[in-house]
């Protein structure tokens, strides 16, 4: 064999190593399918647990490191080339490399649309982990149910969890239009949450998510719920592992025109975006999927140097550089999800690129 075939060769055994080793993910973690345009969507119903303190016993182990009583803790993630890296300055609060470019780049702009783009680019996106219980519902795939898994659940289900715990009663129109509230993860005595996922503009959705009207407890006794609380997972162990180093080197790879990151990124492709669909309105709760009645209780931007680095990037004549912006002042760090569109850039080698940042997990 020539050095040329071995040198080939070893580049596809390389290049198949990378892609076997991106594949791999935890048989424990709940990844919600990706939907194409013209998919119908996916529901699935799920009942969220309280959160671990220590000494609790968790998959993991004995806890060491306690939640504070709250069901979720929370992080943020760069995708970079279509992969996620956790941001140590959401995790930890330490300095993170591309939030501080993101932030210095935003505060040279005061065009909204690039802003935005800056920050889809640089600035991670919220994401909050959860241990769930799939109860035996017929619409929850079979495979799923009775099952716990950790759910890193986007900013957008998160804020109706959120709106849920601080309301104090039904609404405005209790007989009507009812609105759930309250404590919704206690175990004997949980709300029953529908995660509805559709496709809009080339990502996944979650806008139509919501909790029913349902309480339930996970489980018909004492000792059901003690062995599903067992089952829980050390959510301090699944945050995306934070390495201010590997960002730093990823960011002067792009800065050096190498490329996309670490060029070995596997994640699926984006869709081209496509016009919204509308849904059509969902009962508060389907007679035909329910749970047994011993179980049911009732209802209670990208700035001109940043695209010139980006062409660099993807081997693409450099346009001239117009007019700098009107500097603005750095804006406060936020956990907002970025807003906003990038289907309006004419190229498409661009276009592609920045999608490859803006997965939703």
């Amino acid at each position: 064999m020539s050095m040329k075939d071995k040198k080939e060769l070893l580049d596809k055994v390389r290049k198949k190593l990378k892609e076997q080793k991106g594949s791999q993910r935890d048989p424990n973690q709940f990844k919600v399918p990706n939907i194409k345009p013209g998919d119908p969507g996916v529901k699935f119903r799920l009942e969220v647990l309280p959160g671990l303190n220590v000494g609790d016993v968790s998959v993991d182990g004995v806890m060491k490191a306690g939640m504070d009583d709250m069901f979720s803790i929370d992080g943020g993630i760069h995708w970079i080339g279509s992969r996620p890296y956790g941001c140590p300055r959401q995790y930890d609060g330490h300095e993170c490399s591309w939030c501080n470019l993101g932030f210095s780049l935003m505060g040279e702009c005061d065009i909204p649309e690039e802003r935005s783009k800056i920050s889809k680019l640089y600035l991670p996106k919220s994401v909050y982990l959860v241990n769930i219980y799939f109860p035996p519902f017929k619409s929850n795939p079979p495979d799923l149910h009775g099952k716990v898994m950790w759910y890193p659940m986007p900013k957008t289900v998160f804020d109706k969890m959120e709106a849920c715990a601080m309301r104090d009663d039904a609404g405005d129109d209790p007989e009507n239009d009812p609105k759930p509230y309250g404590m919704f993860y206690d175990p004997e005595d949980c709300l029953i949450f529908q995660l509805e996922v559709f496709h809009k503009n080339g990502y996944n959705t979650y806008e139509n998510s919501k909790f029913l009207l349902n309480r339930s407890s996970i489980g018909e006794t004492d000792e059901q719920i003690k062995a599903i609380l067992d089952q829980r997972f050390d959510l301090f162990s699944k945050a995306h592992t934070r390495d201010p180093a590997e960002l730093e080197k990823m960011l002067e790879k792009l800065y050096g025109g190498d490329g996309d990151g670490d060029g070995d990124g596997d994640g699926d492709k984006k869709t081209p975006a496509t016009p919204a669909t509308k849904t059509p309105a969902t009962p508060k709760n389907e007679d035909d999927d329910v749970l047994p009645a011993s179980r049911k209780k009732p209802a209670a931007n990208t700035t001109p140097d940043d695209l010139n680095l980006l062409m660099r990037g993807i081997g693409q004549e450099v346009p001239a550089k117009p007019e700098p912006a009107k500097k603005l002042a750095e804006p406060a760090p936020t956990k907002e999800e970025p807003q906003g569109s990038v289907d309006d850039i004419d190229d498409p080698e661009l276009r592609a690129l920045i999608k490859d940042v803006q997965e939703d997990v």
